[in-house]
């Protein structure tokens, strides 16, 4: 009945939920493979070890004019999709964010209306005195609070005045603790939270097919009927009795619509590709958050390398018995701080993002060979990264050919609207003023060269090309195929492809606009959301 394209953090909603319904019967192709058993996804200290392998779609972006040149973008090609390789992080967004979609056209998508399906899909382990949180849902989290230092950085914040914070709890604004996608010391994705369980519970309704790369939408006019697919080189068409459902990604899903015929329609005639509906919007509007990294050194902490394997073992003999112990983290971040910046030349304010970033000398030693001295000693590293959660700038997806199989041409254009450094450098401060006044007072710390220039240039100068240089991307791409009433609008606030029918999507290339935190939260809360009005509009 139901065709769904992609089997990633929204797709995965999406099948589950509308599997629910009786006599309804649904077909999700995935690109990738299955996701179990694989301790590089299920151990949440493995993070980072699926980038560039087969649980990973490869994509890089096009060398940058105003920043850093090209860029990895791992994208999970899995059951899960990136659910099941990212950094477990779970955020809603702040309120704001989704009244801001509201007002930008997308009915029905303001914070009030969205929060019931983030409390239906949430099963929260964090304390909730305000019942902000939902309870009974599939999804499982868990807050962190592992890594050495992290309380270090959250007590700085609370020094200088910003409030404790609980992004998910009522207090967007302030230093957080991270919750995390976690269940039992395992990491939790959108596979094991909703498609696996329906399965077993729903086998002869819903259908998962992997390794399957789906090459376009097959239209009859202006109605999706199905799609053409590749499995074990074997190309073939597969038909929809009632809608086709793209939940690809922000990379891979305006990459379909275009092959499809459904884009700009200058830019799909110079590749010969005949135009179904001229929608300009697809692949516009490409947005991320981008970071800058500045290191810390706590001179007081050495490691001796021959102490390091005892030390590991130590960690996973804890894993393997209790669940618990270094590794049941994502080893990346169990802190940060959301920051709004009023900026007097504009209307809008401006939020950061810093994250808190431990580098553990047992699991990142070689990340770091600068902290080694000649005694064979590891200094303990950590870093806090600001993170613009409200960038300028915005880029784009585009087809390199009309081959299905390449890649498309990603530019996010990083940087190309100068305030977006200006804001970035205002981080770097901020986090000079934080280390400087309170982290740096009560313990042993220092920076190293890159946070501490000295007199090489002008410190702003240095900062302004340290953010160009040494920027990278958060991982968190979407709003390529927006959602709105405008003329670059590609769904309608029902998430209707415009001037087709018969198709729909769901995942977070339908963002009007990034949300001011990481992204998975709100592509879960999508899939929920598509799920509902699907049901609603066939009378499910």
């Amino acid at each position: 009945s139901y065709f769904q394209v992609g089997a990633g953090t929204s797709g995965c909603v999406v099948a589950s939920r509308l599997s629910e319904a009786n006599n309804t019967r649904v077909l999700v192709l995935e690109a990738g493979d299955e996701d179990v058993p694989n301790a590089v996804i299920s151990v949440p200290g493995m993070y980072g070890q699926a980038f560039n392998t087969k649980l990973d779609w490869g994509f890089e972006t096009i060398p940058q004019k105003q920043a850093c040149k090209s860029l990895r973008w791992p994208r999970g090609k899995v059951l899960g999709g990136s659910s099941s390789i990212n950094a477990l992080i779970y955020t809603r967004g702040s309120p704001r964010d989704f009244d801001l979609w509201s007002q930008m056209g997308a009915t029905g998508w303001n914070y009030s209306e969205i929060l019931p399906f983030y409390k239906k899909l949430e099963s929260s382990g964090a304390r909730d005195p305000l019942k902000m949180r939902g309870n009974d849902g599939p999804l499982r989290t868990t807050m962190l609070r592992e890594l050495e230092k992290s309380e270090d950085f959250v007590n700085a914040g609370l020094e200088l005045g910003y409030k404790k914070g609980d992004c998910n709890g009522g207090q967007f604004e302030g230093f957080h603790f991270v919750e995390a996608t976690m269940r039992n010391g395992a990491r939790e994705t959108a596979s094991t939270a909703y498609i696996r369980p329906a399965v077993r519970e729903r086998p002869n309704q819903l259908h998962v097919v992997v390794n399957a790369q789906v090459e376009k939408v097959v239209f009859e006019g202006k109605t999706a009927v199905g799609v053409t697919f590749i499995k074990n080189g074997i190309r073939s068409f597969v038909r929809a009795r009632k809608e086709v459902i793209l939940s690809a990604g922000a990379v891979s899903t305006p990459h379909l619509l275009m092959l499809s015929g459904i884009g700009d329609k200058r830019h799909l005639s110079s590749l010969n590709i005949t135009t179904i509906a001229d929608i300009p919007g697809v692949g516009a509007n490409l947005q991320d958050h981008f970071l800058t990294f500045g290191h810390f050194i706590d001179v007081e902490a050495k490691v001796r390398l021959i102490s390091v394997l005892p030390q590991e073992f130590v960690s996973i003999f804890s894993y393997i018995w209790s669940g618990t112990g270094k590794i049941a983290n994502n080893m990346v971040c169990n802190a940060f701080a959301f920051i709004e910046f009023n900026n007097t030349s504009e209307t809008k304010s401006s939020r950061l993002h810093h994250f808190f970033n431990l580098v553990n000398p047992q699991f990142r030693s070689t990340a770091f060979n600068q902290a080694k001295n000649t005694k064979q000693e590891l200094l303990s590293t950590f870093s806090i990264a600001p993170c613009l959660m409200t960038p300028h700038s915005s880029g784009s997806i585009r087809l390199k050919s009309s081959d299905p199989l390449e890649m498309p041409l990603i530019d996010p254009n990083y940087l190309s609207d100068p305030k977006d450094v200006e804001l970035m450098v205002q981080g770097i401060w901020q986090i000079q003023q934080l280390f400087a006044n309170s982290i740096q007072s009560s313990s042993s710390y220092t920076t190293n060269a890159r946070t501490n220039p000295g007199n090489i240039l002008p410190v702003e100068d240095l900062y302004k090309c340290l953010v160009r240089m040494e920027t990278m991307t958060s991982y968190h791409p979407c709003c390529t195929a927006k959602m709105g009433k405008d003329k670059m609008a590609v769904v309608d606030p029902r998430l209707r492809v415009y001037n087709v029918q018969g198709l729909r999507i769901a995942d977070a290339s339908i963002m009007p606009v990034i949300t001011s935190a990481n992204t998975q939260g709100p592509c879960y809360m999508i899939g929920e959301k598509a799920a509902h009005m699907i049901k609603q509009d066939w009378d499910l």
